[in-house]
């Protein structure tokens, strides 16, 4: 029989305002990826399961930017921010409302195009044909069959050691740079808050 908790019953107001920010554990996610890619393709490295540990970071920064993007744009379009239309379109009213100027066709924004949509390949997965699928070609045999061997997609040719290391410090420079434009300490960015109990008196026990 279980015995009674001899500390005495309580009633209090009880507080818990503490912020949960996605984007934290997304972007340490591809950090903590990005490293093992890294560590990977030293001399001495196990390349075992690293092109899976590319998907994964590849997708992971993918998120962090989507992340990133939703919170500069909450708070700096109160009420007016839209969350359901593409980071490309996210980007540019950001862009409009502080008054950005950059290149989309250099980094780091010139990376976005390529890292989304190997997101969506991946967050939306399809069937990806080879183009052409029938072709007339020269060569020894053995190189014919050389060639339909080592075949990759044009999704796995882009995931690469250097799109993933390009890919996680683009992300984070324009992170940066969003926080910098809409006037955000990164501090702010952080997950936090507070948490208290405040004791209103104690609950006298029944007879």
């Amino acid at each position: 029989m279980r015995e009674a908790d001899p500390r005495p019953m309580v009633v209090a107001k009880v507080t818990n305002d503490f912020v949960t920010y996605p984007h934290n554990a997304l972007s340490s996610a591809a950090l903590y990826l990005k490293e093992r890619i890294d560590r990977a393709h030293q001399p001495d490295g196990d390349m075992k399961g690293v092109t899976l540990d590319m998907i994964a970071a590849l997708t992971m920064s993918a998120f962090s930017l989507e992340g990133y993007v939703n919170y500069v744009g909450e708070r700096v379009l109160v009420g007016r921010w839209d969350d359901r239309t593409s980071v490309k379109a996210k980007i540019k009213c950001l862009k409009r409302e502080l008054g950005l100027t950059f290149d989309w066709n250099k980094r780091p924004y010139s990376t976005i195009k390529k890292l989304v949509w190997i997101r969506n390949a991946f967050a939306h997965p399809k069937p990806h044909r080879p183009d052409p699928r029938e072709y007339v070609a020269e060569g020894t045999f053995d190189g014919l069959k050389r060639g339909l061997r080592d075949y990759q997609p044009g999704l796995m040719l882009a995931v690469t050691h250097d799109f993933v290391t390009e890919a996680f410090h683009d992300v984070e420079e324009i992170w940066l740079g969003l926080l910098t434009a809409a006037g955000i300490g990164e501090y702010e960015t952080w997950d936090g808050g507070s948490q208290g109990i405040e004791i209103l008196g104690d609950i006298e026990p029944l007879g």
